[in-house]
């Protein structure tokens, strides 16, 4: 998940700084939106090759509906889960 604004109230505790560096449309109405983690200065091109870089997949509509554009300053918002085949001692 992508958001504008720093998250409140929310259940997912891992949300990062991250700086769009591109957007590339996806088959099916996706959006892979690659993230250069930390706010990065507009200034810092040269720098930004070395840092870290993560992606989400949104949809178009998300992308434009956030008029989400390379260089912007967002936050990820990273949601897991663990999972280990075993079932609760409640289910059938």
């Amino acid at each position: 998940m992508i958001a504008t604004a720093i998250p409140d109230g929310i259940s997912a505790n891992n949300i990062v700084p991250v700086t769009i560096r591109n957007l590339q449309p996806l088959d099916h109405a996706g959006m892979d939106v690659a993230l250069h983690l930390g706010h990065l200065a507009t200034d810092t091109a040269n720098a930004q090759k070395h840092v870290p870089v993560i992606h989400a997949r949104i949809t178009g509509y998300s992308a434009s509906r956030l008029d989400l554009q390379p260089g912007q300053q967002v936050y990820a918002v990273i949601k897991s889960v663990t999972v280990d085949g075993k079932l609760r001692d409640t289910d059938a």
